[in-house]
C-alpha cells in the first residue's frame, strides 16, 4: 500500500505542475493493483519483437500528456543456477516521465488504461527481470525468451467457391486433407537394375478431416518441404505445389464444385505490315480480324480424383475447340473453372501465322476475355552477312497460289561487337522489289511513295535489330520463278534476295501424302468439296480414324476387314468448322501410318 500511495502522489504532483491552467484539478484515481505490465507476445521466442506496456492507471479524470519512456538492458549473472546449462539473465531498467505540453495545446482525457510503452525489439534467449527505476527499483515483471521451436503447424479453412462473388463461400464439412512430404523414388531397368530416372513423389504423412467450420490443422512437424491435398465429394481435388515451410503456416483453400463453369471469349487479329525495332512492333498496316482461326482450350488431363474406390473420378474434357467468325470473334459459352495453379491453355492458330498461347484460370473471373494478335510466320528466308552486319529477307511461303498474297519481312542486325551508324531517309527507310528474271520489275515498294531529302542517323548497338514487314502483294498469273529483294533505301550493300514461285490455284484434288505404298493405299483431300478420298488398289484390311491435334479422337471414318479395290470418299463438312488441322490414322493390316491433314479453304 505504501508503494501505491507514493505513485499516486507523484502522478498528481506532476500533472498539477504541467497543467496549472486547470485550477480545480483533481488527483488521478489509481487502483491499488497498479502499476502492472503487459508483455506482447506473452511467451516470446528469439525471433519475436517484444513490446511491453506499463499500465499506471485506468480512466483518468484529468488531461494526460504523452510519456517519455526509456529502458536499459544489462546482462547479469547475479542469480543462483541449480542445473546446467544455465540460461543467460538480463536486467531491464525502465524509466518514464510525462512530457510537458505547452499551455495552449489541447490534450485528451483517458478513458481506459494509460502509461508508457517500451519497444524492446528482438531479444536474446534468456531470462529477463524488469524493474521500475522511477519508483524505487520495484520489480514489475519476469519473463523468458525461448529458443525458436523447430516444430511447425499447418492449419487452415476449406470453403466452397461462390459463383456470384468469385470468392470464398460456405464451409466445406468433412473434406479429406492430406499432408505430404517429398521422397525420392528411382525407376529401375528390370533387366539391369540401372536407374532409369529418379523422380520425386509425395507420400501422405498426416491426414485430417475438416470440422463444421471447415477447419483443419496439422501440428508437431519439423520445418521442410510439404504439399497439401484436399478432396471432397462433388468437388474438384486441389493440391498445392511443393512448399518450403519454416514457420507456422495458415493455408485457407477454396474448393471448386465439379460443375463450376464460366465463359471465355475474345477476338483474334493479325498484323499485315509492321516495322519492328528490337522486337517491338510499330505497325504501319492495320491489325485486321482473322476469320477461320482455330482456338483451343486445353485442360489438365484429370482435375478431380476419387477419394475411395466407390467414388467415380470426374474427368475434364481434354480440350475445347472452335473457330473465329468473319469478325475474328470466338466464344466458349461453357468452360469448366479450374484452380489458379491448374490453369487452362488457350491457343490461337491459323496457317501462315505464328500461333500464340495464354494460360489462365476462370476462378477469379468466370467470364473471361482473351484476345490474340498473331504475326505472320516467315518460313522462307535468306541471310547475307557483310562487314559485321546481317541482312535477312524472308517470305511467308516459298510456293504460292495465284489467289495468295506475298508477305515479306526484312531484318537488319548488328552482328559486330561495336555500334554501327546508319544514315537513312526517315520517310523511306526500306525498299522491296519483286522481279521476274531477268529484269522485269512487277512490284516496287517505294515506287508510289513520296520521299523527302531528310537524312536520319540510327545507331545500332551490338545484337540490336531493325525490322520491316512489307504489305501483301498479289499476283494474277503463275510464275515459275520470282525474286524478292529488300534493302535499306540507297544502300545497295544491304540488299538480300530470295526466290519464290506461283502456281495456278487448283479446285480439284490436292494430294497431301501417299501412305504405306507397299500396302497399295493412299489418302487425298479434295477441295473445295471437303472430302477425304481413300484409294485402294488391292483387297486388304483398312481402318481410318480422324483425330484433332490434341490427340482427341474426332470420328471413326472407316473400318472394314476385307476392303476391295476402289475409291472411298468421306465428307468432312461436319468436322472442318471446328478443326482446321486434323490427323488421319490409317491402319492397313498390321501397318499404321499417321497423316497430317490441313483443311484448305
Amino acid at each position: 500500500m505504501k508503494k501505491i500511495g507514493l505513485l499516486q502522489q507523484m502522478v498528481f504532483f506532476t500533472l498539477a505542475l504541467s497543467f496549472s491552467i486547470f485550477a480545480a484539478s483533481l488527483p488521478i484515481i489509481v487502483s491499488q493493483t497498479y502499476p502492472y505490465a503487459i508483455l506482447t507476445p506473452t511467451a516470446p521466442v528469439q525471433t519475436d519483437s517484444v513490446v511491453m506496456q506499463l499500465i499506471l492507471g485506468n480512466n483518468s479524470n484529468n488531461c494526460l500528456s504523452p510519456y517519455l519512456s526509456s529502458f536499459h538492458i544489462i546482462q547479469t549473472s547475479n542469480f543462483v543456477c541449480v542445473r546446467a546449462p544455465c540460461p543467460q539473465q538480463y536486467l531491464v531498467k525502465i524509466g518514464y516521465a510525462p512530457d510537458t505540453r505547452p499551455i495552449d495545446v489541447m490534450c485528451p482525457m483517458v478513458a481506459g488504461p494509460y502509461g508508457p510503452t517500451y519497444h524492446f525489439g528482438v531479444l536474446n534467449v534468456g531470462g529477463y527481470t524488469v524493474v521500475d527505476t522511477t519508483v524505487g527499483n520495484d520489480t514489475l515483471l519476469n519473463f523468458v525468451v525461448s529458443e525458436k521451436s523447430s516444430l511447425i503447424s499447418i492449419a487452415g479453412t476449406v470453403t466452397k467457391w461462390n459463383a456470384l462473388t468469385y470468392n470464398s463461400g460456405p464451409a466445406v464439412v468433412g473434406a479429406k486433407v492430406y499432408l505430404k512430404s517429398p521422397n525420392n523414388l528411382a525407376i529401375l531397368n528390370s533387366l539391369t537394375d540401372a536407374i532409369v530416372a529418379p523422380i520425386i513423389y509425395y507420400p501422405i504423412i498426416d491426414s485430417a478431416v475438416t470440422d463444421n467450420g471447415g477447419a483443419y490443422s496439422f501440428a508437431g512437424h519439423t520445418s521442410g518441404s510439404y504439399m497439401v491435398s484436399i478432396s471432397a465429394d462433388n468437388y474438384q481435388s486441389y493440391s498445392t505445389p511443393g512448399m518450403a515451410l519454416t514457420k507456422d503456416t495458415v493455408l485457407n483453400t477454396i474448393l471448386l464444385p465439379v460443375n463450376a463453369t464460366g465463359s471465355l471469349s475474345g477476338v483474334v487479329s493479325g498484323y499485315g505490315s509492321c516495322h519492328y525495332v528490337n522486337n517491338i512492333p510499330l505497325c504501319t498496316g492495320l491489325l485486321a480480324p482473322l476469320a477461320g482461326c482455330s482456338v483451343t482450350v486445353a485442360f489438365p488431363p484429370i482435375l478431380v480424383t476419387p477419394l475411395t474406390a466407390k467414388r467415380a473420378a470426374t474427368v475434364m474434357p481434354l480440350s475445347l475447340t472452335t473457330v473465329t467468325d468473319n469478325s475474328g470473334n470466338y466464344s466458349f459459352p461453357s468452360v469448366p473453372v479450374t484452380y489458379a495453379n491448374q490453369p487452362v491453355t488457350v491457343t490461337a492458330f491459323k496457317t501462315g501465322y505464328n500461333q500464340k498461347s495464354a494460360s489462365l484460370s476462370l476462378i477469379t473471373s468466370p467470364n473471361a476475355t482473351q484476345n490474340f494478335s498473331l504475326e505472320i510466320s516467315y518460313t522462307n528466308s535468306n541471310t547475307v552477312e557483310k562487314n559485321g552486319m546481317s541482312f535477312t529477307i524472308a517470305t511467308d511461303k516459298a510456293v504460292y497460289k495465284t489467289t495468295d498474297s506475298v508477305f515479306a519481312r526484312y531484318t537488319v542486325e548488328n552482328t559486330s561487337s561495336a555500334p554501327e551508324t546508319l544514315l537513312i531517309n526517315p520517310g523511306c527507310q526500306y525498299d522491296m522489289t519483286i522481279v521476274k528474271p531477268p529484269r522485269d520489275t512487277l512490284y516496287q515498294y517505294l515506287k508510289l511513295r513520296a520521299c523527302t531529302d531528310l537524312i536520319e542517323t540510327i545507331v545500332l548497338q551490338p545484337t540490336q535489330t531493325l525490322t520491316m514487314d512489307f504489305p501483301g502483294w498479289e499476283s494474277d498469273s503463275a510464275y515459275d520463278s520470282l525474286r524478292v529483294s529488300a534493302m535499306l533505301a540507297g544502300m545497295t550493300a544491304s540488299a538480300a534476295s530470295i526466290d519464290i514461285r506461283f502456281e495456278e490455284s487448283v479446285t480439284g484434288v490436292t494430294v497431301h501424302a501417299a501412305v504405306v505404298p507397299f500396302k497399295n493405299a493412299m489418302i487425298a483431300y479434295e477441295r473445295p468439296s471437303n472430302v477425304l478420298q481413300l484409294s485402294v488398289s488391292s483387297t486388304q484390311s483398312i481402318k481410318v480414324d480422324l483425330y484433332g491435334l490434341d490427340g482427341r479422337k474426332i470420328a471413326a471414318l472407316f473400318d472394314r476387314e476385307q476392303c476391295g479395290p476402289g475409291t472411298y470418299r468421306f465428307p468432312l463438312n461436319h468436322f472442318t468448322m471446328a478443326n482446321r488441322c486434323m490427323i488421319a490414322k490409317l491402319k492397313t493390316g498390321t501397318a499404321v501410318s499417321i497423316v497430317p491433314i490441313t483443311i484448305l479453304r
